[in-house]
């Protein structure tokens, strides 16, 4: 047979090829502790998690607020700290395998009163993020000033 309509005889489709460039890490940080007394530790677990199926660097700075001063780090991967005044970065050594966790235990002294004293961390790592948003994350606490009673004796006469 013949074609009725010969320009109707090809068609054409397009697709989008997209490299998978962003990567998906979180930041958590939590306290155990709701107050500390001027003087006492004030301790911070920051939790690093890669959601990605690739092997990503992170580096976080930790910004204390005035009512802490840093007091040291413990983690369980190799780090660098380096601090200016109140911000505290920390940068991972190695890179966090797909599905890996990192935790850094941080320590504080509590050195003014403040209610609350927020502390605030930031992740910054390879590539872009899928979701942004699980890469800040704050835990509060309260810092009181010691409060210190005088008894003084009854004289009776």
């Amino acid at each position: 047979g013949s074609d009725l309509n010969p320009n109707d005889n090809s068609s054409s489709a397009s697709i989008n090829i997209y490299q998978d460039t962003l990567h998906n890490m979180s930041l958590s940080k939590t306290t155990s502790q709701t107050a500390v007394t001027v003087g006492e530790t004030a301790t911070f677990l920051l939790t690093i998690y890669n959601d990605d199926s690739q092997a990503t660097h992170a580096t976080i700075t930790d910004t204390l607020p005035v009512g802490l001063a840093y007091a040291g780090a413990s983690a369980t991967l190799p780090f660098t700290v380096t601090q200016h005044n109140n911000q505290v970065v920390f940068n991972l050594e190695t890179n966090l395998n797909p599905d890996e966790s990192a935790m850094i235990t941080v320590t504080t002294t509590a050195v003014a009163e403040q209610l609350p004293a927020v502390n605030t961390a930031v992740m910054t790592h390879n590539g872009g993020d899928l979701i942004a948003s699980d890469n800040t994350s704050s835990a509060s606490i309260n810092i009181y000033r010691k409060i210190f009673k005088v008894y003084l004796p009854t004289i009776i006469e």
